[in-house]
């Protein structure tokens, strides 16, 4: 379902991947509750990177988890071009890579809380290295 979500836009899917009071840790120290600031964040990922894919790499599950209670960690790579607001004041048009890994506590087959963590840094380096060099 998250690839369904993510790389087919299809936003709908939120509300069935993640419990209602759902917990989000992201980077850069955000922390968001509920559905609705879940897909705030997706969208304004989305909102600067249009064409942006996901692609997991790995996938590890809990094997000691209960019926009810589960863990799963993805590792995976969005790539995608900066062409709309965010990240910066105005797009780059440099196409983006950035590798990142989520990790899930699902409860009765939807998350309750997500830890992600992507390097920000590395991100805006491809930001300002490719506008740095279009200026030159």
């Amino acid at each position: 379902q998250l690839n369904l979500a993510w790389n087919h836009r299809r936003m709908d899917q939120l509300d069935s991947l993640y419990a209602p009071d759902a917990h989000c840790h992201a980077p850069g120290a955000r922390e968001l509750q509920g559905v609705a600031a879940i897909r705030y964040l997706w969208t304004s990922l989305l909102a600067c990177m249009s064409d942006a894919q996901v692609f997991f790499l790995h996938a590890v599950g809990d094997a000691e988890g209960s019926e009810h209670t589960r863990q799963v960690a993805l590792v995976w790579r969005m790539i995608g071009r900066h062409d709309g607001p965010g990240l910066t004041h105005e797009p780059s048009g440099v196409r983006l890579q950035v590798l990142g890994i989520s990790q899930f506590l699902l409860r009765a087959g939807r998350i309750v809380e997500e830890w992600t963590l992507f390097d920000e840094l590395a991100l805006l380096k491809q930001i300002f290295v490719a506008q740095r060099q279009t200026r030159q």
